[in-house]
């Protein structure tokens, strides 16, 4: 509208528009809350609602998501040699278990003196075959080099378990 020129009569003064007062969605009953879960959340698909399910979202482009999470090797954020020390630590736990009797004492791993894996050379690879369990005294002296071992002992004793 330029300067000077009249209103169509759209928007006089005083006028009531036919909306005023009324609620935005068509019923409050129905509409979705904050907090509030779907009334349909959990509630298991037939067979056939999947398929109908499966087949609209292939005729929409729509790719089903995978699930499927690689492990090792196979994944795309895998690391190799480059990940943090507990990191490491975990994935040796996963392959070897907990570290339950010390290699050096024999002590068990009781609630007051659990067991460590020990890195053998101090590089921290992922070698399955560098740790050994030792319990916290004994591991500190490893890390110290006061605690002489000989490998190739531990490595017999190794394969024996």
């Amino acid at each position: 509208m330029r300067k000077g020129q009249a209103h169509s009569g759209q928007f006089k003064k005083g006028f009531t528009p036919w909306n005023k007062g009324l609620s935005v969605h068509l019923n409050p009953n129905y509409e979705f809350k904050k907090g509030h879960t779907p009334s349909n959340k959990g509630v298991a698909c037939s067979d056939g609602t999947k398929k109908r399910i499966s087949e609209t979202m292939k005729t929409r482009g729509i790719k089903p998501t995978v699930h499927f999470q690689a492990s090792g090797k196979d994944n795309p954020k895998w690391r190799g040699d480059r990940v943090g020390y507990r990191t490491l630590h975990r994935w040796i736990e996963r392959y070897l278990g907990k570290a339950e009797v010390c290699f050096i004492c024999g002590s068990n791993g009781s609630k007051i003196k659990k067991c460590h894996w020990a890195n053998l050379d101090h590089n921290y690879k992922r070698s399955k075959g560098d740790y050994m369990s030792l319990c916290p005294l004994c591991h500190k002296r490893w890390d110290m080099g006061r605690l002489p071992i000989n490998l190739f002992e531990w490595n017999e004793r190794r394969v024996a378990l």
